[in-house]
């Protein structure tokens, strides 16, 4: 499987909430990168940590949110994944969409690293 079909499969998995798939993807020591100013934006460390403190976060406080991706860049070890976040904030009742670039690094079958650049304040504006 090429890096580029297995971060397809990935975020495929994502938005069908497809943990196996997800699990299989990430490497188990994987470095998430979430951008400062986004809702709880920090460097988050190993398969638990996305399990238990990130994934959980998107549908305790948000409706509908989903990861679109309308474009892969293949840079061989590195793949760009460029799309839209949208949903509902669940406090406010209001509707957020914002332009992101994924950055995920794979080695040996796995995304090892993936960092996040989005545009934070309009998910910000959707939880005032």
């Amino acid at each position: 499987m090429t890096n580029l079909t297995l971060v397809e499969r990935f975020y495929s998995a994502v938005s069908q909430g497809d943990s196996e798939t997800i699990r299989q993807s990430l490497s188990p020591d994987i470095e998430w990168v979430q951008t400062e100013g986004f809702p709880n934006g920090k460097t988050y460390q190993g398969i638990g940590a996305y399990f238990e403190e990130l994934f959980p976060m998107f549908s305790q406080e948000w409706n509908q949110w989903r990861s679109d991706v309308h474009e892969y860049c293949d840079a061989g070890e590195k793949i760009i994944a460029l799309g839209y976040y949208s949903g509902i904030y669940k406090r406010t009742n209001k509707e957020t969409r914002a332009s992101f670039a994924h950055v995920l690094t794979l080695e040996s079958g796995k995304i090892v690293k993936f960092v996040q650049y989005t545009d934070t304040i309009k998910i910000i504006e959707a939880m005032h």
